[in-house]
């Protein structure tokens, strides 16, 4: 009896131990926006708000849960010779919805809908969450850390972004496996260079009838008998770095794909930015430029940056935002100009894209 009591109070103390290291936290976000898209088969224009919450809380020291969401609400207009994808919407929005355990630091553990944006590669996935599971381990070795990251998911439309905003009716799946290596010799000099491998199967007809009017190649008649000419798999590499200059911050940082599965000339990706941030008494301005290339089939054009028209596009962009600490708001401004580099039926001209926004946080918990 006296062992049981103990064994008792020992997994009480345990318990209120752990329980008394869980921490919640609940941040807000409200985003105002206006946007304007023009091409010769596409006429957009919307205002709108986009309303989140970023919700995370520890269950254990160990094992925490992460809810990030909201909707998104938008009036104006749009006329489309093909797909809608810039139509206005009123709908739930989903980032992710996952559990985190870390049964050995560095490595850890994550399942649930997770947000495809930890890649940071918009030419291979922009805006989408995917039922997934991810497996991450980053081992410090001195000023340097090896990572291996490896991400086993369902290629879904769960962000309701892109033209469809329902069930894909498939099992699409996505895979990639990235080996990195970053350094850090303090907050302001540090760089990372990564490489992955990335596979794409089973995409839907749906999928591939949708990408055709992006930039892939594809073909068939309708959303039930499309497919794609050729397959999705190949590497995906990077790199970012900071450092300083003249007492300015400047970031640069290129993506790369190449797709093992179609032919040259039409299987390659680069995406190059340049940024530079000047530091003010109340606020920061982080001028940024981009230039940007991906040739038709570099990658499934359904899931990637409709900002740059997806695929069979080149072009570059130009960013300033202005980001003001004590207020917890930032402005920031876009304009992105895309042109095919071949000029179809589907993709006959240019596109301009631009986009403002006034973003406020809130720190609620």
């Amino acid at each position: 009896m006296k062992l049981r009591v103990y064994f008792l109070i020992t997994f009480l103390t345990f318990a209120n131990s752990a329980w008394s290291e869980a921490k919640t936290s609940l941040f807000l976000t409200s985003n105002i926006y206006s946007r304007t898209v023009r091409s010769r088969v596409l006429s957009a224009q919307q205002a709108g708000t986009l309303l989140e919450a970023d919700f995370t809380h520890h269950l254990l020291p160990n094992l925490q849960t992460k809810i990030q969401g909201g909707a998104r609400l938008e009036g104006g207009s749009s006329r489309a010779l093909f797909n809608d994808e810039f139509a206005p919407r009123q709908t739930p929005v989903l980032k992710e919805a996952s559990v985190s355990w870390t049964p050995v630091d560095p490595c850890n553990l994550r399942a649930g809908a997770i947000n495809q944006n930890f890649l940071d590669s918009p030419l291979l996935s922009y805006e989408q969450s995917f039922p997934a599971l991810y497996e991450n381990c980053q081992m410090p070795i001195g000023n340097f850390k090896l990572g291996v990251e490896l991400e086993q998911s369902y290629a879904s439309d769960t962000q309701n972004t892109q033209p469809t905003g329902r069930s894909l009716q498939s099992d699409s799946s996505f895979f990639i496996e990235r080996l990195s290596l970053a350094y850090e010799a303090s907050d302001d000099v540090k760089g990372k260079l990564h490489v992955s491998h990335y596979m794409f199967s089973g995409l839907s007809p749906l999928v591939a009838y949708q990408s055709q009017f992006m930039g892939n190649t594809s073909s068939g008649l309708d959303e039930k008998n499309a497919d794609f000419s050729f397959a999705y798999q190949g590497y995906e590499y990077g790199f970012t770095g900071q450092g300083k200059l003249l007492d300015n911050k400047v970031e640069a940082k290129y993506t790369g794909l190449r797709n093992s599965g179609a032919p040259g000339g039409a299987n390659t990706g680069h995406d190059v930015h340049l940024k530079v941030t000047r530091e003010f008494k109340d606020f920061s301005l982080a001028p940024e430029l981009r230039y940007f290339k991906i040739e038709s089939d570099a990658a499934p054009a359904f899931f990637n940056d409709r900002t740059i028209g997806h695929a069979n596009m080149q072009g570059y962009g130009a960013q300033v935002s202005a980001l003001m600490p004590k207020i917890r708001t930032e402005v920031l401004l876009n304009y992105t100009m895309a042109k095919p580099l071949r000029v179809t039926l589907n993709q006959p001209g240019v596109q301009n894209y631009f986009f403002a926004v006034l973003r406020i946080n809130y720190e609620i918990l």
